[in-house]
């Protein structure tokens, strides 16, 4: 397959999850822009518990992504895996694989300005 429509893949399962957290988890999304090797989300908790749909958000998609890397027709497989068995390494809590970092860069945002900032 080719790596750019499995790209599209990946980012589709993003997209899918933002929108069940959505409509199931009390998230309200404001923005969201997915670059190749991270995410920007402007989203509120409706439920005041942001941390923890965060969590299960980077759980599901980090599951669902490694699994279709394993089980696709990915052509870095090989060296994607090796990536994040390696990342997993450096922490004590990952058995196998880490996908996504342990932080999560969250900031409030309290004004217009620090949206629109360049």
């Amino acid at each position: 397959m080719d790596r750019h429509i499995y790209t599209k893949v990946y980012k589709d399962i993003i997209i899918e999850n933002l929108h069940f957290c959505q409509q199931n988890k009390g998230f309200t999304i404001f923005a969201y822009v997915i670059m190749s090797n991270h995410i920007h989300i402007l989203v509120q908790s409706q439920t005041g518990r942001l941390s923890d749909t965060i969590r299960d958000f980077k759980s599901y998609t980090s599951k669902v992504i490694l699994e279709n890397i394993r089980n696709g027709h990915e052509s870095r497989e090989k060296w994607m895996l090796s990536y994040f068995s390696g990342a997993a390494k450096e922490h004590e809590r990952n058995i196998k694989y880490q996908f996504w970092t342990h932080e999560n860069h969250a900031e409030q945002i309290f004004s217009d300005k620090f949206v629109v900032q360049n």
